[in-house]
């Protein structure tokens, strides 16, 4: 018998994951990780076996100080037969107790694989690829850093990910996840954060339709396709270590079910939250979207710099 995991069970293991690694606290393991767990990562290396991973995010745990670990840009995809993925952007902040200010920062991608092991779900693979890693990082124990602002150089070991061969809409391509339209179009961000943050061009231009338009700040505005993604890919080499984390905030679905408007409000590592620990957002999207061939796409995307938060949104309810 098929069996098909619901979006909310991924999203779930991805939490149990990151709040297990954020908190030093393993003891549920075996109920979300398989014994024979693979993980492939760029600053920890390669392990096998449950005991063998957990064990390197041990290190990552001292007692002067605490780690705190948010996700973003989800995405869910499983085949219907047993297995799925789940992935998601990693900020992570590390402070040295009782103080809340971060010493160090570092973003990360990861996508998860989960399989049905007879009576439940559980990780079987975990591919993590640290994006940047800023301030007091010899805190970060036996890690290898990435390459820096330059980007990757000769010399450099090989990327553990690599997006044409490893997204999750190319690894797992068939999606067979019963998600509402509001879920798919909230993913549609989060294919295109990854597309021109992993250089994965082919997937960054699935998410604009042919006639697209948009402001683009600091590039002004640029019109279809051509113009879209040739100056976004040209724009972004500058910064090979980008991440737009992005929470989609409100998404209005037309009565056609064809054409929808959404607002992306953009998270800003160093400015997570304010001082009383909510969240803040350093700019926002206001995208309109079209749905082709069952694939929902950007036809209009504004871009607008400026702080806000949870309590003066941009939009009105």
């Amino acid at each position: 018998m098929s069996r098909l995991i619901t979006r909310t069970a991924a999203l779930d293991l991805l939490h149990r994951f990151t709040q297990s690694w954020a908190d030093n606290d393993w003891t549920a393991q075996e109920a979300f990780i398989s014994a024979e767990v693979a993980l492939r990562s760029d600053h920890k290396g390669h392990h096998q076996g449950r005991d063998s991973v957990i064990a390197r995010f041990e290190e990552d745990a001292r007692d002067d100080q605490r780690l705190a670990l948010a996700t973003t840009n989800h995405y869910v995809t499983a085949d219907g037969q047993g297995h799925a993925m789940v992935s998601a952007y990693g900020y992570g902040e590390l402070s040295q107790p009782p103080s809340q200010s971060p010493v160090t920062a570092f973003g990360l991608v990861m996508r998860l694989q989960l399989t049905w092991c007879g009576e439940d779900w559980k990780i079987d693979d975990i591919l993590l690829s640290v994006v940047w890693a800023e301030g007091e990082t010899q805190r970060l124990a036996g890690w290898t850093l990435p390459p820096g602002q330059q980007g990757w150089r000769p010399g450099d070991d090989a990327p553990v990910m690599v997006s044409e061969l490893d997204s999750p809409w190319v690894a797992m391509p068939d999606n067979r996840i019963q998600a509402s339209e509001e879920e798919k179009i909230a993913e549609t961000y989060s294919r295109y954060a990854w597309g021109i943050d992993q250089n994965d061009i082919t997937l960054f231009k699935s998410t604009y339709t042919p006639a697209a338009r948009g402001l683009f700040p600091p590039l002004g505005p640029l019109n279809g396709l051509h113009e879209i993604v040739g100056s976004l890919k040209a724009f972004r080499r500058l910064w090979p270590w980008m991440q737009h984390h992005g929470e989609p905030l409100k998404i209005t679905l037309a009565d056609d079910g064809q054409s929808a408007e959404m607002w992306v409000g953009r998270r800003i590592p160093g400015r997570w939250v304010d001082d009383d620990g909510q969240r803040l957002y350093g700019a926002h999207y206001r995208l309109e979207l079209i749905k082709e061939d069952g694939l929902w796409k950007f036809s209009w995307s504004e871009y607008v710099p400026g702080w806000f938060g949870d309590d003066n949104m941009p939009f009105t309810s």
